[in-house]
């Protein structure tokens, strides 16, 4: 009695091969065809053995190269395992010098890859490392700034109530006024000389009466003793203009034309009858009898020589022992004192500061995302990253197809140039049928959102990739409505003999 491979029947020896199938799994009739699901075993001396299905046996086709299958006459078949084996050694030795250059081109890929990534990572690391001082530094330029402002603000009140800023605001004001008045009598010439440029000798009485009309009507009205109402003298009409704005009178002219400038320099605030005002904290190293600072009020030509000349009294009245040394030795225009430079440099070192900082968190943000776009769009060593952007092409007759690594497939017509976008690059392994730990997920792509069909889905692109020493894009067609398949070579895909995967564990859509 015979056992069948595949299940616990149990059969008579002479019941093999006798053309009718007794075990469910066809194991009785290696021979014959008369098992679906049985499968023939091919000797092929000379070459490879390998099984066919059983329903291939005597059906007239050559499927053994040693015609073991094809045995009742139907047809003859003459052993050509020699010649097959000849040839498929010359094929295989071409494909492995493919592979083996292939190889060689996915190493450099990938060292490719790893400098990439080792520079995007030490650029992380050195700028993570940077960040925490220049937040500090950013923290103690936005204190310094605010000291500063605040020192600015209380000098700046200090000076406002000092005489010399009183006198300075009314001297400005002054000068305001006095080109109004100019303007003002620039304006009434103006209408003067008009009419006088209307009076000619050979002028008539009308025009004559004319002008005096119009000169009469520029001096105005003015009154008499008795209030009656007249038309204004010339001299009335001059001292009217001069003295057209009230807020500046000839005692006020006297009193600026006649002060002395020194006796402005040496005033200060007047706090007779009540307290100094006190410094703010940020002003301690600042002394309250100090506020009025002379050479903030000269002109920046004359600092260097009121400085000259101030360390000159404090070096006689060091040696005359009048002050000590380090009395002497305080600075005349320098910091403390000149604080509107001060803001306005802590000002422009904390906004330097700030965009600096900025641009640290910019930067690793930047390096961050070059990083995660490796992880999961150039593969698992980055083997793809080379290639990103890289498009391929091949004419197919009515259009050309277009593929681009990590970018879009596209149809081109080859009559009007009209393109349609079949997808953007979505991820590896199409069918989801593999973990990124197993080279097949890398075999596959899809590439999927692209022009939605007229009155139908969306277009996309299963792409299929093989190993070669090139990359190519060898064939595509449309599997189903608006879904296109496309079969690529690249060397990107040339995994390392150890980890190859063997041809019959690839499910390969027939094209």
């Amino acid at each position: 009695m015979w056992k069948c491979l595949g299940t616990n029947q149990v059969i008579p020896y002479r019941r093999i091969n006798d053309d009718y199938c007794d075990c469910d799994d066809g194991s009785d009739e290696p021979g014959t065809s008369a098992c679906d699901n049985g499968r023939f075993y091919c000797e092929n001396k000379g070459h490879i053995p390998k099984y066919i299905r059983s329903s291939f046996v005597n059906d007239g086709v050559c499927d053994c190269c040693d015609g073991s299958d094809e045995v009742e006459g139907k047809t003859h078949c003459a052993n050509v395992c020699a010649e097959v084996n000849k040839k498929y050694r010359k094929d295989m030795a071409e494909s492995n010098k493919k592979f083996d250059k292939g190889a060689r081109i996915r190493n450099s890929y990938i060292a490719t890859a790893a400098k990439d990534r080792e520079f995007h990572e030490s650029n992380i690391a050195r700028l993570q490392a940077e960040l925490p001082e220049a937040e500090q530094t950013e923290r103690y330029l936005k204190q310094a700034l605010e000291d500063s402002e605040t020192v600015g603000a209380w000098f700046e009140q200090q000076k406002r109530s000092s005489p010399l800023f009183a006198q300075l605001e009314l001297r400005q004001s002054m000068m305001r006024t006095q080109r109004e008045i100019i303007d003002t009598l620039a304006g009434e010439l103006h209408a003067i000389g008009k009419m006088l440029e209307r009076i000619e000798k050979d002028s008539s009485t009308e025009e004559l009466e004319s002008v005096q009309n119009a000169f009469q009507i520029w001096l105005g009205r003015s009154f008499d003793e008795n209030d009656n109402e007249r038309v204004a003298t010339l001299e009335e009409k001059i001292d009217a203009l001069l003295n057209s704005h009230d807020d500046l009178s000839e005692e006020d002219l006297e009193i600026v034309i006649n002060e002395d400038p020194l006796a402005l320099l040496d005033g200060a605030p007047d706090y007779s009858g009540q307290d100094r005002p006190s410094l703010p904290p940020a002003c301690k190293w600042f002394e309250a009898d100090k506020v009025l600072h002379i050479p903030s009020y000269l002109p920046e030509a004359m600092v260097s020589l009121y400085e000259r000349g101030l360390k000159w009294v404090a070096d006689w009245l060091i040696r005359l022992q009048v002050v000590s040394p380090k009395q002497g030795d305080r600075p005349a225009s320098g910091h403390p004192y000149q604080y509107t430079a001060g803001v306005a440099a802590a000002r422009d070192a904390y906004e330097k500061s700030c965009e600096a900082t900025k641009k640290i968190k910019a930067d690793i943000e930047f390096h961050q995302n070059r990083l995660n776009e490796s992880n999961g769009k150039f593969g698992r060593y980055g083997e793809f990253k080379q290639l990103d952007g890289t498009c391929l092409k091949r004419d197919m007759g009515e259009y050309t197809y277009e593929f681009c690594f990590g970018g879009s497939t596209s149809q081109i017509s080859n009559n009007d140039g009209f393109t349609f976008k079949l997808g953007r690059f979505d991820h590896f392994d199409w069918q989801n049928k593999y973990s990124k730990d197993d080279d097949r997920h890398y075999l596959s792509m899809l590439y999927d959102r692209g022009q939605t069909c007229w009155n139908g889905p969306m277009r996309s692109t299963r792409v299929n990739l093989e190993c070669s020493d090139t990359n190519e894009l060898l064939d595509v067609f449309e599997a189903e409505k608006c879904t296109y398949s496309m079969r690529v070579a690249t060397p990107a895909v040339c995994f390392p003999p150890e980890q190859s995967i063997k041809q019959e564990e690839i499910e390969h859509t027939e094209l």
